[in-house]
Formats: C-alpha cells, sequence, structure tokens
C-alpha cells in the first residue's frame, strides 16, 4: 500500500526565525481531515467513519495548556472539531491539575468518572500524518496493515488497524443500533517511532 505524503513542515517553515508556524501546519492538517472526513466520506468496510462533532472546549482546564506556540485567543483548534485536536496531539500529563471542579466530577452516561484528554500538546509527527487516515482505513485490508476486532462491552467493538511498517495506529469504535444498524466513530490515531 502506497501512503500519501506527509504534510510537509519546511512549507511552514518561517525563514525569518528559522522556526516552523505550527498555526500553518495545523491549518493544513485541518483542511486534510475536513476535505476526508466533513465534506466527504471515508468508508470502512462499507460504513461511514464518522466523526464526534464535539467543538474543543478548553473551558474544563481553565483555559490552560501546554502549548507554547499559541494562546487561548490564537489557538490554531479554537472553534474547531476536538477530535482534530486529539489527532494532531499528544497527550499533556499536566491537564490533571488544570481541571475545572465540575470536571473532576462529571460522569458519563454509565457513571464512570470522564477523563480529559484536550488540550493535548502539539504533536508534528501526528499533524504531518493526517494524510494517512483515509488511505489506511479504506484500505484495512492490505496485507500491510493489521486489523483487531474485539468486542467492548455490549454491541460495540473496538477497531483498531496498525501499520507496522510505518509505526501508525489509528482506533476507531463501531456501535450496533437497536434497529441492527452499524455506527464507526473515529477515536484516535498515533505514531510511535
Amino acid at each position: 500500500m502506497i501512503l500519501p505524503p506527509f504534510i510537509d513542515r519546511k512549507k511552514h517553515l518561517d525563514a525569518s526565525e528559522g522556526k516552523i508556524d505550527f498555526t500553518a501546519l495545523i491549518n493544513e492538517a485541518y483542511e486534510v481531515f475536513e476535505n476526508d472526513f466533513i465534506k466527504n466520506s471515508v468508508m470502512y468496510e462499507g460504513t461511514r467513519v464518522l466523526v464526534d462533532k464535539s467543538i474543543l472546549d478548553c473551558a474544563k482546564v481553565g483555559n490552560k495548556c501546554s502549548n507554547s506556540f499559541c494562546t487561548c485567543e490564537s489557538c490554531p483548534w479554537k472553534g474547531r472539531l476536538d477530535i482534530f485536536q486529539h489527532l494532531t496531539s499528544d497527550e499533556d500529563p499536566k491537564i490533571k491539575k488544570y481541571l475545572t471542579p465540575e470536571y473532576k466530577n462529571s460522569k458519563n452516561k454509565k457513571g464512570n468518572k470522564i477523563k480529559s484528554r484536550t488540550p493535548g500538546i502539539l504533536s508534528p509527527a501526528r499533524t504531518i500524518r493526517i494524510p494517512w487516515l483515509k488511505t489506511m482505513i479504506e484500505n484495512s485490508n492490505d496485507p500491510e496493515i493489521q486489523k483487531h476486532e474485539k468486542p467492548y462491552g455490549r454491541n460495540r467493538e473496538k477497531i483498531t488497524l496498525h501499520s507496522k511498517k510505518h509505526n501508525y495506529k489509528i482506533a476507531f469504535m463501531r456501535t450496533t443500533l437497536k434497529s441492527g444498524d452499524k455506527v464507526i466513530y473515529l477515536n484516535s490515531a498515533f505514531y510511535k517511532p
């Protein structure tokens, strides 16, 4: 399987400072993500892969994050889907100490405490690989891709696709509705060198 090229970091190099313009890099990655998952469809074995429409909410951590290249006002993830921030960042180990009291005590529908994952710390390695998502998902039967499907509670399956050659994993959840229809939501993707 031939994966699309990375997003070119050098294209976003600020020559005057000799640094990468991370905001421009994130903006380009979002264009790719939006084109693949929102404006068009990504299919896994005949079922469209959906993305959660929740917008990034930094209020749950008191509008604090560890990204030094931006402020809350200039945040390139602001107003965008939370899943995109998740796909382009690594977990911030400091995030727990920033959680607001309301969020620390919040629970999901099953009564389990909710864990915060965002805002995370920008991962250029994840960000430049955003173009790989669609190709790997739609070519999941390629011999290069290891596919694992395992039950995850009632009526749900956790699916992971792993390219050992490229050290890249994609995770999503398939849920069978009462009607018998199946829905798939993208959960994560990460590069582990």
